[in-house]
C-alpha cells in the first residue's frame, strides 16, 4: 500500500520539487490536506508528538473526572458524619432531621472524639482532593490550548503548502544545569524577547515621516475648506462654503434614532486660509515632542521585528527540545501554553513552489 493510500492524502512523488531539494536538511511530507484530521498533514515525528498530546489531554480528563467522583463520595461520607456527630451531640429526645433521637454527649466523649478524628482526616483528603482535581483540569486546559493552536496553524497552512521537519541540534545543557534549569532559562530569554519586540513596536515614528503625513493632512483639509467661488462668478450667487455632517441621537424616538445636521466646516476654512502657519506651527510642536534617536521607520520596524520573533522562534525551539528530552525520561511534560505550534511539533512550513519555478 503506498503512503497516498494509507493516509488518503497525496504525498510528494519522489524526485519532485517538493520531495527534495526544497530546502535542504528538512524531511518533507504530504501535502496539506482540506479535509480529514489534521494530524494527517504531519510528518511520522510530528504527528507522534500531537498524538502524545491529546492522549495526555484525554489523560488529565479523566483523572480529572475519577478524582472528582472520589470527592464526591467522601464528601457524601463527610456529610453523614457530621450529622452523626450532630446527633451525638443533640439533647436526647431531640431528632435531628429523620435521624434517630440525640444521644447528649459533650464534646469529650469518646465517641464524639473519634468522630471529629475521622471527619478531620476526611476534610483533609476532600481538601487534597480538591487541589488534584484542580491540578488535572489545569493541565487538561493547558493541554487542549496546545492542540488546539497546533490544530488550528495547520489548518491555515496555505494550499499547497509542506509541513516538514525542522532540522535542528540536539539542545545542550550548560555546566551544572539540569533540563528544568535550561527551560526556565530559555523560558526567560523569551521573555527578554518580548520585552524587546514591545519597544519595537512601541518605538516613535522620525520626526521627518511625520512632517510628512501632518503636511498631507493639512493639504487635504485645506483643499476641502477651499471656498467655491465659481457659482458667483457664473451666475450671481453666494460663495459657497465648506461643511460637514454632525451626526446626534435621538433620544425621545421611540425606537432611539439618529439625525444629522450640517455645520460649517471652520477647521477646514481656517486651514485653506492659514495653511502656511499652521505647517510651522505644527512644526514646533512636532520639534518639542520628537525623539529621532529612538525612532523607527516602518523598513526599520519590519526588519527589527522579523530579527526577534526569528530569535524568538529559535529560542522556543531549544525549549520545546528539553521538555519532550524531558518527557522522554519519564517526566511531565511541561510545555507553555503559547508556545509557537513549530516549535511545539519540531516543524517548518515550506510554501508552495511557484508556478514559474518551472
Amino acid at each position: 500500500m503506498t503512503p497516498s493510500q494509507k493516509s488518503g492524502f497525496p504525498v510528494a512523488p519522489a524526485g519532485s520539487p517538493l520531495h527534495a531539494g526544497v530546502v535542504p536538511g528538512f524531511t518533507p511530507t504530504v501535502l496539506f490536506p482540506t479535509v480529514g484530521d489534521p494530524i494527517d498533514a504531519l510528518p511520522e515525528p510530528a504527528a507522534e508528538r500531537l498524538h502524545r498530546l491529546r492522549q495526555e489531554r484525554e489523560d488529565a480528563a479523566i483523572l480529572g473526572r475519577a478524582t472528582f467522583e472520589e470527592w464526591q463520595s467522601l464528601h457524601e461520607e463527610a456529610q453523614r458524619r457530621r450529622s452523626r456527630i450532630a446527633q451525638l451531640r443533640a439533647p436526647r429526645g431531640v431528632g435531628i432531621g429523620l435521624i434517630e433521637p440525640g444521644h447528649n454527649l459533650d464534646d469529650s466523649d469518646p465517641l464524639v472524639i473519634v468522630e471529629r478524628a475521622a471527619l478531620t482526616k476526611q476534610e483533609a483528603e476532600l481538601a487534597r482532593l480538591k487541589r488534584l482535581e484542580e491540578q488535572h483540569g489545569g493541565r487538561r486546559r493547558i493541554l487542549s490550548t496546545l492542540v488546539n493552536a497546533v490544530e488550528t496553524w495547520i489548518k491555515a497552512a496555505p494550499t499547497g503548502a509542506m509541513i516538514a521537519m525542522h532540522p535542528v541540534e540536539p539542545p545542550q545543557l550548560k555546566k551544572g544545569e539540569t533540563i528544568a534549569d535550561a527551560i526556565e532559562r530559555l523560558r526567560r530569554r523569551t521573555r527578554e524577547l518580548q520585552a524587546d519586540l514591545d519597544r519595537v513596536r512601541a518605538a516613535p515614528w522620525p520626526s521627518r515621516l511625520a512632517r510628512e503625513r501632518m503636511r498631507a493632512q493639512i493639504a487635504a483639509l485645506a483643499e476641502a475648506g477651499r471656498p467655491a467661488v465659481h457659482h458667483l462668478v457664473d451666475f450671481n450667487e453666494p460663495v459657497v462654503f465648506a461643511t460637514r455632517s454632525i451626526p446626534a441621537r435621538v433620544l425621545n424616538a421611540a425606537p432611539e434614532a439618529i439625525a444629522f445636521s450640517e455645520i460649517s466646516d471652520t477647521l477646514a476654512l481656517l486651514a485653506w486660509l492659514h495653511q502656511d502657519a499652521l505647517i510651522a506651527a505644527l512644526d514646533r510642536e512636532i520639534d518639542a515632542t520628537a525623539d529621532d534617536a529612538n525612532a523607527l521607520d516602518a523598513d526599520q520596524r519590519r526588519q527589527a521585528e522579523a530579527e526577534i520573533l526569528a530569535d524568538r522562534l529559535a529560542v522556543e525551539r531549544e525549549e520545546a527540545e528539553f521538555c519532550w528530552s524531558q518527557a522522554a525520561n519519564g517526566g511531565p511534560i511541561s510545555l507553555r501554553v503559547d508556545l509557537a505550534p513549530e516549535a511545539l511539533l519540531g516543524v517548518t512550513l515550506i510554501p508552495a513552489p511557484s508556478k514559474d519555478a518551472g
